[in-house]
């Protein structure tokens, strides 16, 4: 299975994702803000990051487009998850480096 690190400074989402992953046999390592997403990636190289984009110290974008950079990292996929994202964050994730943008939409109040 998969070594996958996860970064977002929200802990409840952390704990959502590394929940679901490990679940289906996956190594989860967590992250909270973008300097903590390059550190672990350059000790780990894990086969999959997902990223917030806006995070404390350092957001998601710059921490992506720092990794897509350093040749240890630059092949590492890095997945953009954010609920707060709009629909032009899209493209600045591709140009910041991500290799995908997942925005989850919350539905209406039931």
């Amino acid at each position: 299975m998969a070594v996958i690190l996860v970064v977002d400074d929200d802990e409840n989402n952390r704990d959502v994702y590394r929940v679901i992953l490990e679940y289906r046999g996956h190594t989860c390592h967590e992250g909270d803000d973008g300097m903590s997403a390059l550190d672990s990636a350059v000790a780990l190289v894990p086969d999959l990051i997902l990223m917030d984009i806006e995070m404390p110290l350092m957001a998601g974008w710059t921490a992506t487009s720092l990794l897509k950079s350093n040749p240890a990292t630059s092949r590492v996929p890095v997945v953009a998850l954010t609920a707060t994202g709009w629909d032009s964050d899209a493209a600045r994730a591709y140009r910041a480096g991500f290799d995908r943008y997942i925005r989850n939409q919350p539905g209406p109040p039931t």
